[in-house]
């Protein structure tokens, strides 16, 4: 089984019970941990005057990394390639959520685990 995250950047309003309203731009960093544990990436964008590009996490592109954290900088670091060829300049907020995406903790499964059993001791 594959695991896959994706981490959403978009500027519609939310709306309790459903995804974010569609309103542009909107950018998506996808991680996918194959069954042997290494982690492959891909990116996706599109902008409001009609500017797009994406990438899948594939495994035939022979993207892998050892964990989480590197295959993170390395969808920003497409990322934000990808935004260098784009026509309009994306908003200072898209620039300020993918640096605030690598300044984050990246716990571990370990931990995640570790921080659940000491909140949950008696279960």
């Amino acid at each position: 089984m594959v695991e896959l995250e994706t981490i959403s950047y978009s500027t519609g309003s939310l709306v309790p019970g459903r995804k974010r309203l569609g309103t542009l731009p909107k950018a998506e960093l996808r991680l996918s941990r194959g069954e042997d544990g290494h982690w492959m990436w891909g990116v996706a964008y599109q902008a409001a005057g009609g500017f797009a590009f994406g990438m899948p996490p594939d495994p035939a592109a022979g993207r892998f990394v050892g964990d989480r954290a590197e295959a993170l900088a390395n969808a920003v670091a497409d990322l934000r390639h990808g935004l260098q060829l784009a026509p309009e300049r994306p908003p200072a907020a898209l620039s300020a959520w993918l640096d605030s995406l690598l300044t984050r903790p990246q716990p571990s499964q370990l931990e995640l685990f570790a921080l659940d059993t000491l909140a949950h001791p008696n279960e």
